[in-house]
Formats: C-alpha cells, structure tokens, sequence
C-alpha cells in the first residue's frame, strides 16, 4: 500500500518515455548519437543529484520524483536538440491520437469487468475507429498499413 504513490509518479515517467524515444531515436537515425549520449548523461547526472536530496528526506517518494524530473530533462533535451534537424509541431501533431486514447480508455474503464482478451480488441477497435472518424489517420496511411497485412498473410 505505501508504494501506490511511487508508482503512480512512475507512470507519468512511462509516459515520457515515448515522448523522448520518439526524438532520441530520430536523433539516433540522423546520425547524432552523440547528442542522445550527452542527453542520457544529463539525465543521469540530474537523477542522481536529485536521489541524494530526496532519497534521505522522502524515501522511494523521492527516488521516484527524482526518475520523473530526470525524464522530463532527457524529453526537453532531446526535443531541444531535435528542433535543429526538424521542427515538429507536438500539439498539433499529437492531439489526434491523444484524443482517440482518451476516448479508448474512457470505453475500457466501462468495460473493466470483461476478461482482458476482449479488452485488449476492444480498446484496439475503439481506437482505429475514433482515429480514423478525426481523421487521425490519412487514407494513404490505411492503404499503406493494408498493403504491409497483405504481404505479411502470404
């Protein structure tokens, strides 16, 4: 019981963790690794100053927080560093998708009590369908992804 609260400051880190992978690995792709080990070791660094402080005083609640705040440095590096290659716009780019998991969720927290398989479909259905009623997804991307299932079933 004592450890809800850590892990609930953890997932927000599992969060940023999709955030920063997306533009590490671009920076990756776009042969800048040396900027994705600086930011790694930033984000190091940061967490284990952040753990001496709050380590002692909050215990696991502090390690936690001290893990979150490391993330969200190596996400705001990486971004920075990624805006001289490529500026993505993030709300724009991401309030589609955000939308259709929200909805996803708000459809799976109704539906808990089914047996996780059926959750599983079901939160995937719900998904593709909202993402596709806002337009989420473009036709070519659908064509696109049909023509991947095409081959791989052959």
């Amino acid at each position: 019981q004592p450890a809800v609260l850590a892990f609930q400051i953890l997932l927000w880190s599992t969060l940023l963790i999709y955030f920063w992978a997306s533009f590490g690995n671009s920076l990756q792709a776009c042969d800048r690794e040396r900027i994705y080990l600086k930011g790694f070791a930033i984000a190091v660094v940061v967490n284990i100053m952040l753990n001496m402080i709050a380590i002692p005083r909050w215990s696991f609640y502090g390690a936690a927080t001290a893990t979150l705040v490391a993330q969200i440095v190596r996400a705001f590096f990486f971004a920075w560093k990624f805006r001289a290659i490529a500026v993505v716009p993030i709300i724009a780019t991401l309030w589609r998708p955000a939308f259709a998991a929200t909805i996803m969720g708000i459809v799976l927290v109704i539906f808990s009590s089914l047996p996780v398989v059926l959750n599983i479909f079901l939160g995937a259905v719900i998904y593709g369908i909202v993402l596709i009623a806002i337009r989420g997804i473009k036709k070519q991307e659908l064509s696109f992804l049909f023509s991947l299932w095409k081959k791989s079933s052959r």
